[in-house]
């Protein structure tokens, strides 16, 4: 847990939320690079969707952080990670869908950018660590707590033990790149990698939740965060029972590639 800056860059210090948020993304373009030459995606396709997500990215997340902290006034000026996916994903399937080399088939397209993302989130949630931001709610007691007491930290309970939310969503993305990983290859599931995602990220997310302790709006008895979440799980769960649930098809293929 560092939040001090470890070196500057004309005159602006770069920590290590910042240099892992740089590692992570590297990493994670270069693992799309990789999936797509192993379906056959030129690079520079992939490279042109990587820098779509990016920007789509950082404005919706940007853009929900503005809301949210204008409606919300007295919350903790944050950026609302989760914001960036619903953006990320619409423009994806745009741009595959409408690029002439991938719009035949733009689902198994955008294949390649999911085990990314689930790098990238196993990868970025290090530095919120290293930062103490998106931390958890007070665990006293609990062997794996951590404490974050730097005056730098971005922790609201700088002394307490907390649960460390950040790693239990690191390893969570971490099982969802290796599942999808290992389901990338199988015949049938060609083209359903973003629905196993959102189902997964979706259910992983809305469980970390119950334990993040950082100020957020609530919708009832639960976060805005879970909302989303919701929304993610449902659409992702109905597009896999639309591609299996109701196609013998579906089962024959899967049942016969396993």
């Amino acid at each position: 847990m560092w939040p001090l800056p470890l070196f500057y860059i004309f005159g602006q210090g770069v920590n290590l939320f910042f240099l892992i948020f740089f590692i992570s993304t590297f990493a994670a373009i270069s693992l799309a690079v990789w999936l797509g030459q192993e379906r056959g995606v030129p690079p520079v396709i992939v490279l042109d969707g990587c820098l779509i997500a990016i920007i789509s990215g950082l404005a919706g997340t940007r853009l929900l952080s503005y809301l949210m902290n204008s409606v919300f006034p007295h919350m903790h000026q944050g950026y609302w990670s989760i914001a960036a996916i619903v953006p990320l994903v619409f423009f994806l399937w745009v741009f595959a869908t409408l690029h002439p080399t991938t719009r035949r088939s733009p689902l198994e397209a955008l294949d390649v950018y999911f085990p990314a993302l689930a790098l990238y989130g196993a990868l970025a949630r290090l530095g919120c660590f290293s930062a103490g931001c998106c931390h958890g709610k007070p665990a006293w007691g609990l062997p794996w707590a951590v404490v974050f007491n730097h005056p730098a930290s971005s922790s609201i309970y700088r002394g307490v033990p907390v649960h460390p939310t950040q790693l239990y969503e690191a390893g969570g993305c971490l099982v969802i790149l290796f599942l999808l990983m290992a389901l990338r290859n199988k015949p049938a599931l060609r083209g359903t990698l973003i629905w196993v995602y959102l189902s997964a990220y979706g259910l992983l997310r809305f469980c970390v939740e119950f334990y993040r302790g950082d100020v957020r709006p609530m919708i009832g008895l639960l976060s805005l965060n879970q909302v989303i979440c919701v929304a993610f799980i449902t659409i992702g769960t109905v597009m896999l029972a639309r591609r299996f649930a109701f196609s013998d098809r579906g089962f024959a293929t899967w049942e016969l590639q396993s």
